[in-house]
């Protein structure tokens, strides 16, 4: 069935390795990158960063397909990451 992404929703840890790191974490669709994207800047050892977008909402059919796509400033901190999104 036909729905909606209409929210993004992502947190970041850093867990080992502290330093200041951007994550953009961006839903793709049918191998595309969409411009539904969220970013986090963490920076402090078990510091939690969150960040929710409803912007730029997209529609999916049947059999099309929806990743994450995600790219960091710095791949030194060890970060762990919470990502969810909504599809009504």
């Amino acid at each position: 069935a036909a729905c909606t992404f209409d929210s993004l929703n992502v947190a970041g840890t850093i867990i080992a390795n502290p330093g200041a790191d951007t994550l953009t974490l961006c839903l793709m669709k049918n191998g595309a990158a969409t411009t539904m994207c969220a970013s986090v800047a963490v920076s402090t050892l078990n510091t939690t960063v969150s960040a929710t977008t409803t912007s730029n909402q997209f529609s999916v059919l049947a059999g099309d397909t929806a990743a994450y796509q995600i790219t960091q400033t710095n791949g030194a901190p060890t970060v762990h990451l919470s990502v969810s999104s909504a599809c009504k």
